[in-house]
C-alpha cells in the first residue's frame, strides 16, 4: 500500500510504502501524482519511505518500476530511499548501477538528512 504526501510548492514527492507495493498502487496512486508534479516543475525529486512492515513488490509492480526508471529518468533529479529492510538494501544494490538518476539510501530516523540531500540537487 502506498500513501502520497506532497506540498504543492515543493518539487519533491514523498511516497510512504507499507506492506506490499502493488501494480495498482503504482498505476493508480503513484503515477498520476508523479505526472502532476512533473507538469508543474519539469524536474522533480522522489523520497520513498519504506515502513518497517514493507514486504516487497508484486512482480508486476517491480517490472513496472523498472520501466518507470527508463520512462522518467529525464524528469527525476534525485531519489532518496528510506528504510532498514534487507529487501530495500538488495533492490538498491540491484537497481542503482542501471539508473542515471542520483540515488541514495537512508535509514529510518534520517528523514531530515534525506530531505537535505534532495535539496542539494
Amino acid at each position: 500500500m502506498i500513501f502520497i504526501c506532497h506540498d504543492d510548492h515543493s518539487d519533491t514527492l514523498i511516497a510512504k510504502i507499507h506492506g506490499v507495493f502493488t501494480q495498482d498502487d503504482f498505476e493508480h496512486t503513484f503515477i498520476p501524482k508523479l505526472n502532476q508534479l512533473i507538469n508543474q516543475h519539469k524536474q522533480i525529486n522522489l523520497l520513498f519511505e519504506f515502513d518497517h512492515d514493507f514486504r516487497g513488490w508484486e512482480l508486476a509492480a517491480l517490472w513496472r518500476e523498472i520501466k518507470f526508471s527508463i520512462e522518467y529518468f529525464n524528469s527525476i533529479n534525485r531519489i532518496a530511499l528510506i528504510g532498514n529492510s534487507n529487501l530495500l538494501k538488495w533492490s538498491f544494490k540491484l537497481l542503482h548501477p542501471f539508473s542515471q538518476v542520483f540515488i541514495d539510501r537512508f535509514t529510518h530516523g534520517q528523514i531530515e538528512k534525506a530531505q537535505a540531500w534532495l535539496a542539494i540537487g
